[in-house]
């Protein structure tokens, strides 16, 4: 709808402004130029009388002022006075006082003008003062104002004149075009475009092409692409929308199609002239009444209809569609025309049914999922499950079906439910060997089965039986172990349905879960009774707390300990019921497993039972990463404290037997090494040598005896270092032998620990490589150096034995031991004989003695003391 321009806005109202708004300036602009002229020229005139005045009057005026004639110079003055332009007039000294004066002195509106005096004395020109007129510009002004009020009044009756014409003009020529462009395109609409757009010009020469006509042509050329651009996407989305539109005119009985409905009706333009008649002859039979009935109620009610219908196409396809009208009517109220749309909502109606089968797939699901849940035996859920199942008739099915669930301790299928299956049928059908029958062959091969009649897989019959399909579907675990098989009758002759079967595939994936779970529940079942079983059969009382010290669970053993029924002790305090006191005992392991989380033990003694119990404690259920219950296991270790009494002072008898034997051991070495020593030092003194080596010998192997002794006794008889074994034995052997050269020991740290009966060999084996190294391995530089290497390969020790000497003789390498001294031959016998070793003679830089012997087994405990 347009809006109503207000006068200011109007173009010519603007363009009147406007002009008047220019030639006032204009005309300000000339009026200003000639005021400033006239002004000039005024002022030029006041100059020119002031020089006529200068040529006139000045000498005069010099000659009464040198003569001082007051009276003359007074009446000149006046004179001057007196004209028109001059406001008054005075004659000054050299001093600039005041001689004579004439007229009203005023600066308003005056301008003066000083012109100087002399007289010509003796050809010299004396300066006596000047004259000072004061000139009015008060004429001049008021020349000048009414100069202006002419010009203004002119010029403005003028331009008011020319202004209304112009803006006359201009509203013929162009205005009234503009507000009949105005109205058309206001008017225009895509639904009734109506004629192009023409003006009404009746200028002489208005044939010519201006602007105007230029954007006349341009909306009508807009127009007729908009046209032709709403045709094409009304077509273009009709067609995306399987839409089309009609339009029936009741004057001359004519209906009109767009090209959107032809496609729905299967028609083409070209083959078929659409008429109401041929229109009802496209709808479907079943929906061609309706549809009759629906556009003669619309069209006596003029409400118009909106109707869902189904139409053939001429290959006997169906559709669906949706048709809305309305009608038209004149001013006298009459019904011209009605306007309708066909819309295509086939794909629709078939999401619709989709979408209600699956609804009722979903809520078939719905209801077994329910009845899954209930607490009831096996065959009461399969049986509720098969009644559901059987009573569909959207699904196609006959109302008849069963359900086989597998034998788990043979091959068959045993029926758990059935609907509405004969009498004879259900005692033949009772057990199905794997394999027999249609139902026999799905659960062997673990898929569907179908058949659409009675034929020879049919192995179980009876008399009187009828024509009928089946369909067999085995349902499996979540492992992939068959469960059983779900049956259904179809009718004879009705093909395979792959809708039907995924729908029972559905409905035996819910059988699954259902004999999956009474499985797993009748394992629950048999765990918790093994379980309850075991936790009373256990010896040791056990018992479950929470974090609050309460019995949650005991078993029958700790139901006998404190004598009392299971149902007496139950949410008890622990320490109320096993300590009788009101609060946990100092060092309790639940308050301990409480604070930390982590398991723990503890050896208490109770002595209203007089018993001493260990009590292991770990956690039984976290929450949010605290204990709440805590499993408490009991054990009873009164015997075994007693025992260990018992064992404690046995262990005291045997120490104090151990110190004296090693105590009398020790002594008696000594006293052999004391009497070795004393014969020694009488060899010594009667020059006897013969058997002074001997001597020497036999008192190195008791000193390392001694030494390996002392050892042990040191160590509690506990196994002992290898390397400090071989230092000590080592050192020792050293100290008895004569210091004739000087020694270097090296003795390599090592893990490697020998039992007292190893040690013992080692120490002669030891004692007499060293002795050896001392008595016949001195090098040349008299500088001895013994170095002791260990290592272990499996359960065997080795030790390298080494000195810087000259070295064994070649049959030593080789195994030959015939040429060896007495201490060599015991190294070899007590390596391989004692020691159960290996015994190998290198020459590498200087003697090396490699000798391998197994480790023996033995337990590290408490020494006894």
């Amino acid at each position: 709808m347009a809006t109503e321009i207000r006068f200011y806005r109007k173009l010519g109202v603007r363009l009147l402004i406007g002009v008047l708004c220019a030639s006032f300036v204009v005309t300000l602009g000339a009026t200003l130029v000639q005021l400033y002229q006239l002004y000039q020229w005024d002022l030029k005139e006041t100059d020119r009388q002031i020089k006529i005045l200068r040529k006139t009057i000045l000498p005069a005026l010099a000659d009464s002022l040198w003569v001082a004639n007051d009276r003359l110079l007074k009446i000149q003055l006046e004179g001057i006075a007196s004209l028109p332009t001059v406001r008054f007039a005075k004659v000054v000294d050299r001093n600039g006082q005041v001689v004579a004066a004439a007229g009203e002195f005023s600066s308003e509106n005056a301008a003066d003008h000083l012109l100087p005096l002399s007289y010509r004395y003796k050809d010299q020109d004396v300066a006596l003062g000047a004259l000072r007129i004061g000139v009015t510009l008060t004429p001049i002004y008021q020349k000048l104002r009414g100069h202006v009020l002419v010009v203004l009044i002119t010029q403005a009756v003028k331009t008011f004149i020319l202004s209304l014409f112009i803006v006359f003009l201009f509203h013929y020529l162009v205005t009234r075009h503009l507000l009949t462009i105005a109205r058309y395109l206001s008017a225009f609409s895509l639904d009734q475009p109506g004629p192009s757009l023409q003006l009404n010009k009746t200028l002489p020469g208005s044939g010519a092409t201006d602007e105007l006509d230029r954007i006349v042509d341009a909306i009508n050329g807009m127009r007729r692409r908009l046209i032709n651009s709403r045709d094409q996407r009304l077509q273009a989305a009709e067609q995306l929308a399987h839409l089309g539109h009609w339009e029936y005119t009741f004057a001359d009985g004519q209906l009109y199609w767009s090209d959107g409905v032809y496609p729905i009706f299967g028609r083409s333009p070209e083959e078929f002239t659409p008429t109401y008649k041929r229109f009802l002859s496209c709808v479907h039979e079943e929906d061609r009444e309706s549809v009759d009935q629906a556009w003669h109620r619309a069209l006596s009610t003029g409400s118009g209809y909106d109707i869902d219908h189904r139409i053939v196409s001429p290959d006997g396809g169906i559709r669906f569609v949706n048709e809305r009208c309305r009608f038209d009517t004149n001013a006298k109220g009459e019904t011209t025309s009605a306007i309708g749309t066909v819309l295509d909502v086939t794909e629709m109606k078939q999401y619709e049914l989709e979408m209600d089968y699956f609804s009722k797939i979903q809520s078939l699901l719905n209801r077994l999922l329910s009845i899954s849940l209930q607490d009831l035996p096996l065959e009461e859920l399969l049986s509720e499950c098969c009644g559901i199942a059987t009573s569909l008739p959207w699904l196609g099915l006959q109302p008849r079906g069963a359900i086989f669930v597998v034998d788990p301790e043979e091959q068959q299928l045993l029926l758990a439910a059935h609907r509405g299956l004969d009498p004879a049928l259900v005692d033949s059908c009772a057990r199905v060997p794997w394999g027999q029958c249609l139902c026999g062959r799905a659960a062997a091969n673990g898929q569907t089965v179908f058949v659409d009649q009675l034929d020879h897989q049919h192995e179980i019959t009876y008399a009187g039986i009828h024509p009928h399909g089946h369909y067999c579907l085995p349902f499996f675990s979540a492992g992939g172990q068959i469960l059983g098989v779900l049956t259904f009758y179809s009718e004879p002759g009705r093909g395979r349905d792959e809708r039907i079967i995924s729908v029972l595939e559905a409905v035996a994936r819910v059988l699954a879960l259902i004999v999956e779970r009474k499985q797993i529940d009748a394992k629950i079942v048999a765990a918790r009774d093994e379980w309850v079983k075991t936790f009373d059969t256990i010896r040791d009382p056990i018992i479950i707390l929470d974090d609050q010290y309460r019995i949650h669970r005991a078993n029958q053993a700790f139901v006998t300990l404190v004598g009392m029924s299971f149902d007496e002790i139950q949410g008890r305090k622990c320490y109320e019921l096993i300590h009788g006191t009101n609060c946990q005992i100092d060092h309790c392991p639940h308050e301990r497993l409480l604070a930390d989380g982590r398991a723990c033990s503890a050896e208490i003694y109770e002595p209203r039972i007089d018993c001493h119990l260990m009590v292991n404690v770990a956690p039984f259920e976290v929450k949010n990463g605290k204990v709440i219950k805590s499993i408490h296991v009991t054990h009873d270790i009164t015997e075994l404290k007693k025992a260990e009494q018992e064992l404690k002072k046995y262990a005291e008898t045997q120490a104090v037997l151990l110190r004296e034997v090693n105590h009398r051991v020790k002594n008696n070495l000594t006293a052999l090494i004391g009497m070795l020593q004393m014969e020694e030092g009488r060899a010594l003194g009667q020059g006897d040598s013969s058997g002074l080596n001997f001597i020497r010998d036999l008192s190195a192997r008791l000193n390392g005896l001694a030494t390996v002794h002392s050892l042990l006794s040191q160590n509690h008889w506990q196994p002992l270092s290898l390397s400090s074994l071989c230092q000590e034995i080592a050192e020792s052997a050293l100290a008895v032998m004569p210091a004739e050269a000087a020694v270097t020991l090296d003795v390599e740290p090592s893990p490697i620990k020998v039992s007292s009966n190893q040690a013992h060999n080692l120490a002669l084996v030891i004692n007499e490589l060293v002795t050896n190294s001392v008595k016949h391995g001195i090098p040349p530089s008299g500088q001895i150096q013994i170095r002791f290497v260990f290592s272990s390969q499996g359960e065997r020790h080795r030790i390298q034995y080494w000195d810087n000497g000259p070295g064994f003789p070649e049959p030593f390498t080789l195994g030959d031991f015939q040429l060896a001294n007495v201490g060599l031959q015991l190294v070899v016998g007590v390596t391989t004989g004692n020691l159960a070793g290996e015994l190998i003679f290198k020459n590498d830089h200087g003697a090396l003695v490699e000798v391998s012997f197994p480790g023996d087994t033995f337990v590290e405990g408490p020494a006894l003391s």
